[in-house]
């Protein structure tokens, strides 16, 4: 997963002093942008899957002298904190032979957390020549950065930590509230499939009259109510002779008004089998309207029948 310009996360912080608050707009851009390839070259690391985490990142040049150590601390801040939802992740600078020393690295110290390396032009590495850019980023469950800091992390643990505890406290009722959501939306989700499974139901008990028929009941003076269901400009630019205009959203309170025993034949500009004019048919069937059915085709084969009925010049 390649970046193809320096990544947004590494938007100098507004002041620059180590250990200050970078504006909120780096922290957006981390979650929107950070992509990095593993050390192994195969494997990603990709921030906005861990939203909803208390993520942690360090950015990093292996010339540093403190990388080793940060990496070590976060390894244990991994293992008290990564349970109750803090998210830690390393990324270096993809200089010769980061690859294979970091790789080293994680498999000497037991390193379980993600570590990338970002391979894009002028990426990490060049962006560490701005004294203000984080190499110490902590960014709350619900996307914002709440710290960052231009120097080690090491120095830093006990501030960091109170800032990792307070972010994790304020994560329990933003995940709750999360599962709730998502849950309302998956019973939303059903509703609407039951709704859709009855509508077609209703629909299959509807037989949709030819265009053929339509017109031999029109020309023997046998013709059912006709409804057009669409807007005005179809409408007017032609439409079955003694049909209707009932908008899209009318047609709840047009019909509303009508008798549930007089025969209706709805039809509308789709191209589709069953179309607008089909589904409101199958929602009238369904409310009691045993007359309703729609035209089969729809506009296109009413347009065709009458051209076939006009005589030659």
């Amino acid at each position: 997963m390649v970046l193809a310009s320096v990544p947004a996360f590494l938007i100098p912080a507004s002041a620059g002093a180590p250990g200050e608050t970078a504006g909120a707009g780096v922290a957006s851009a981390v979650v929107s942008a950070f992509r990095l390839d593993g050390v192994d070259g195969h494997s990603g690391v990709v921030v906005p899957e861990r939203l909803g985490n208390v993520i942690l990142l360090r950015l990093f040049d292996i010339s540093e002298p403190d990388w080793q150590p940060d990496l070590r601390a976060m390894q244990t801040l991994s293992d008290r904190r990564g349970k109750e939802g803090l998210a830690v992740i390393a990324a270096a600078a993809d200089r010769p032979g980061a690859r294979r020393e970091l790789a080293e690295f994680a498999m000497a110290n037991k390193i379980n957390f993600p570590i990338g390396v970002d391979p894009g032009a002028g990426g990490v590495f060049q962006a560490f020549s701005r004294e203000a850019v984080p190499r110490v980023v902590l960014i709350s469950a619900a996307g914002t950065e709440i710290f960052a800091s231009a120097g080690g992390m090491v120095p830093l643990l006990p501030a960091l930590e109170a800032k990792i505890q307070e972010a994790l406290r304020q994560r329990a009722p933003l995940i709750k509230e999360r599962k709730r959501l998502a849950l309302e939306a998956e019973r939303q989700e059903r509703l609407r499939r039951a709704e859709e499974d009855a509508l077609m139901a209703a629909a299959k008990k509807i037989r949709p009259m030819e265009a053929a028929e339509l017109k031999s009941r029109i020309d023997s003076g046998r013709a059912p109510n006709i409804a057009f269901i669409g807007d005005k400009a179809s409408y007017d630019q032609s439409h079955i002779p003694g049909a209707i205009l009932v908008g899209f959203a009318e047609w709840g309170a047009f019909f509303a008004k009508q008798s549930k025993d007089s025969e209706w034949l709805l039809y509308c500009g789709c191209s589709v089998d069953l179309g607008m004019s089909g589904r409101v048919a199958a929602q009238l069937y369904q409310k009691g309207y045993k007359k309703v059915t729609y035209l089969k085709g729809h506009k296109k084969a009413w347009e065709a029948v009458a051209k076939r009925s006009q005589p030659p010049f």
